[in-house]
């Protein structure tokens, strides 16, 4: 059986994020009017298969002032938004002892 092959892109919501991308990543990275699953058009950057480097960005997005979409494509399908994977999570809150 043939392995998945994932390709990670992020689509900058703003001027500031398009440009600090920019920076770290390959104009020929810089992909124009690609589809997503739902058939809407976005304008990304390419990561490929590097995770590492698209979570440094997801994990430094808050204190460089980022703002961006994170879309993954399986194989040869379309692009989907997947947001929800980078988001924050629940702290586990102490629980409260019932009285007796």
């Amino acid at each position: 059986m043939a392995e998945r092959q994932y390709r990670w892109f992020m689509e900058p919501l703003d001027e500031h994020t398009n440009k600090t991308i920019g920076k770290e990543l390959s104009e020929e990275n810089a992909l124009r009017d690609v589809r997503d699953n739902e058939g809407r058009k976005h304008n990304v950057w390419l990561f490929g298969d590097d995770l590492g480097r698209l979570r440094a960005f997801v994990n430094s997005k808050k204190t460089m002032c980022l703002n961006f979409n994170v879309y993954v494509q399986k194989g040869g399908g379309k692009i989907r938004c997947v947001n929800f994977l980078f988001g924050r999570r629940k702290r586990q809150g102490k629980t409260k002892k019932a009285a007796s």
